[in-house]
């Protein structure tokens, strides 16, 4: 039962005179004092004073101290005082012999002033100052959770302005009560150190404004290619923080940079057995470093990097620092000519990694880094000018009847009008060209898909294009308005040939694996594409696909470097391999982003495989949605993860009217892809949980301009839910 400050001023003489009249419920069993005496020989337990609502003051000679032991259950608080000096203690009974578990000074006040201190339950202790000159009183709890711990929960106190004001305290915020609202509940978020160990009753935020300036949050996540979640770290921990992911990259703050579990972390990914995270050192500055990934909570998953370096150089001296969103203090100096990686973006600023002295990663400002320009004749790809005949080969005729019809601008829609289609399709037939059956029967689709559905008559499936005719299309679909610019390119004369590159990805394949795979073997296959890395630069990358009877591998290859040698879980049963990730990582739409980009990308070639077999999944149509969904991770020119939720949470209370707060009662999961369409989106589920009186729903967001293209919302009953496709 927890006293209210208000009833305790109002029965405080008889709480002291019952204390007084049964002192063995305030006075230590002599095993506890033993304790005490042999730790701080030289402390004594202080009496309390109190100064009751009759003016008076009370007999000196309740002890400053309160135990429990019963039921198998045992612990002691205690206050020791010695020349003004105070300290609270903490007892356990553990194998039958009391232990001290934790002390504090900053837990009590110093001086006279001089808590008394009860217990009606275990696991619950309560501290009462009462009036003091020029004091107001304080009521306080700490509990002790199930981790061992014990924690501040609650405290009361009395105001002139407010009447009785209640704190109800977690690590993560404070609720007040006032009596002058109405005890309207106020809630201010931000870490609050309430573990015993941390806590510190001077700094005790009395007011909500005090709350507001006192508690520390996680910075919000400029938009970029890095995203972070905050996780809650088991307390009490501290970890050695490197510049990088690995011993290798040696630490800050002269080799000792370390962060404590106590305060918020975030975290953007993990790399070579290390986290990123995020954590603050003080109120006015962070720090962005790695720690081992062993320190995350037991069966917690974070996203998996798979950067994708980009050379540069730095024109002029330049400052890295570890701290972009605070202090932007200086971890090192960087001189004019330094080579960096541009490794990922946040904001205004570029994640790179230089060994210019030692091996480390940091962040500089994004107009710092030169950046060598390949493929110099895709500078301007939004003005591109299509011209297809020069790369027209004669038996190509599906390609050329598409691009006479897409160069009419009457064209530039999304959708095809039944009756430009169906022309389409009567002028192919005047060729003598015999289309399947299903390709007839299609009015108002998209452009996009329509296009590739017409050539794949042709060219056979998508995946096995050559990278020409897969940059033959994306010229067509620039010139028609469906895509903003080229992602399939041509390599120069001065980068990797396909042969070159195909030799690179065989050696990988084979030191990384011990398999040598002959691809002039059937039903060996291999696929290529030659696909943009950098939206800003056109600076593009082998992506190489390579099946070996039941085995898929993936090969990325960048500035004539692997970067990426993966063996995807190649099954000849598709359902099952599917099913099998289902089942460890929950439904796919639950999925992290670069899960969702991994997979993806890997179904077209086993896709192909099975076509070829002859075994077609009972999921095709789920895996072919998949495949073609066009997943993909946020650039540095799209919103963030935490922009796209807010904007999501907004747009779906404001088309609902529903209450403040509702969000609370939903899982949230996130989907990123283009689509030609609708180019880059960003999809917020909102998944209703438990006995939520609140549906689930779905919001996509243009990922550029954070325009709102769709909200949608659940129904109650039971046949009415998300489409699958909608969840992707």
């Amino acid at each position: 039962m927890r006293k209210t400050f208000v009833s305790f001023l109002c029965v405080c003489s008889m709480v002291i005179i019952a204390c007084t009249a049964q002192a063995a419920s305030s006075r230590l069993p002599e095993e506890v004092l033993d304790v005490l005496e042999a730790k701080w020989p030289d402390w004594q337990i202080p009496t309390v004073t109190y100064k009751a609502s009759d003016g008076k003051y009370s007999a000196d000679n309740t002890p400053a101290s309160y135990y429990y032991d019963e039921h198998g259950h045992a612990a002691a608080f205690a206050v020791l005082s010695k020349d003004g000096r105070n300290r609270l203690v903490i007892l356990e009974k553990k194998g039958g012999t009391w232990k001290v578990v934790g002390n504090s000074t900053s837990a009590v006040f110093q001086g006279k002033w001089i808590p008394f201190i009860s217990c009606e339950i275990y696991g619950q202790f309560d501290f009462y100052y009462s009036y003091h000159l020029y004091e107001e009183p304080i009521y306080y709890v700490f509990e002790r959770k199930n981790d061992g711990h014990w924690y501040l929960t609650q405290y009361d106190y009395s105001s002139d302005k407010d009447g009785r004001v209640r704190i109800s305290v977690a690590s993560d915020c404070l609720t007040y009560k006032t009596e002058s609202n109405g005890n309207k509940s106020t809630k201010v978020y931000g870490v609050f150190a309430n573990q015993f160990s941390q806590f510190s009753l001077s700094n005790l935020p009395l007011t909500i404004s005090e709350a507001r300036t006192a508690l520390t949050n996680p910075p919000k996540i400029p938009s970029g290619t890095l995203t972070a979640e905050r996780i809650k770290f088991s307390s009490g921990k501290k970890y050695p923080v490197y510049q990088g992911p690995g011993k290798e990259y040696g630490r800050a703050a002269n080799g000792k940079a370390s962060v404590s579990t106590n305060d918020w972390i975030q975290v953007f990914g993990e790399e070579n057995g290390y986290i990123m995270i995020q954590y603050d050192i003080s109120k006015n500055q962070y720090r962005i470093g790695w720690i081992e990934s062993k320190a995350l909570p037991s069966g917690k998953k974070v996203v998996e990097f798979a950067f994708q370096p980009v050379q540069g150089i730095l024109p002029q001296e330049t400052h890295l620092t570890d701290d972009p969103l605070n202090s932007e203090k200086v971890v090192l100096t960087l001189t004019e000519g330094t080579t960096v990686k541009w490794l990922a973006s946040m904001g205004d600023w570029a994640y790179v990694e230089t060994t210019s002295g030692t091996l480390i990663r940091g962040f500089v400002p994004k107009d710092s880094i030169a950046i060598h320009t390949f493929s110099e004749q895709y500078d301007a790809a939004d003005n591109v000018e299509f011209d297809p005949a020069p790369a027209i080969e004669s038996g190509d005729r599906i390609y050329v009847i598409l691009s006479s019809a897409l160069s009419d601008p009457t064209t530039h829609t999304e959708l095809f009008s039944d009756s430009k289609y169906q022309g389409i399709i009567a002028q192919m037939e005047s060729e003598g060209i015999t289309l399947p059956d299903e390709l007839h029967n299609q009015s108002d689709v998209y452009i996009y898909d329509a296009s590739i559905r017409l050539l794949e008559a042709e060219w056979g499936p998508y995946h096995s294009w050559s990278i020409e005719q897969k940059h033959q299309f994306d010229l067509l679909m620039v010139s028609s308005k469906q895509i903003p610019y080229c992602f399939n390119l041509l390599p120069g004369d001065t980068e990797l040939s396909q042969e070159a590159a195909l030799g690179k990805a065989l050696q990988a394949i084979s030191e990384r694996y011990g398999v040598t795979v002959d691809v002039t073997k059937t039903p060996n296959e291999v696929v290529f594409s030659y696909y943009l890395a950098d939206a800003k630069t056109h600076k593009a990358m082998w992506r190489i696909g390579v099946t070996d009877q039941d085995a898929a591998y993936t090969v990325h290859l960048l500035d004539g470097e692997v970067i990426l040698c993966k063996q995807e879980r190649m099954t000849s049963n598709l359902d099952l391999e599917y099913d099998t990730l289902c089942a460890e990582k929950g439904a796919f739409f639950t999925w992290n982003l670069e899960d969702k980009m991994h997979y993806a990308q890997s179904l077209p070639v086993k896709l192909a495989a099975a076509e070829k077999s002859g075994t077609h999944p009972m999921n095709e149509n789920d895996l072919v949605a998949i495949a073609n969904y066009g997943f993909c991770l946020p650039t540095a020119e799209c919103i963030s993860q935490d922009d796209a939720y807010q904007i999501a949470v907004a747009a779906t209370s404001q088309e609902y009217g529903l209450p403040e707060g509702w969000e609370a009662q939903s899982e949230v999961y996130y989907s990123f892809f283009f689509k030609p369409e609708t180019g880059y989106t960003w999809r917020v589920i909102f998944w209703k949980t438990g006995s939520a009186s609140y549906p689930s729903g779905v919001v996509d967001i243009d990922a550029l301009t954070g325009a709102v293209q769709r909200v949608a919302k659940n129904g109650t009953m039971p046949n009415e839910y998300i489409p699958y496709p909608d969840r992707f």
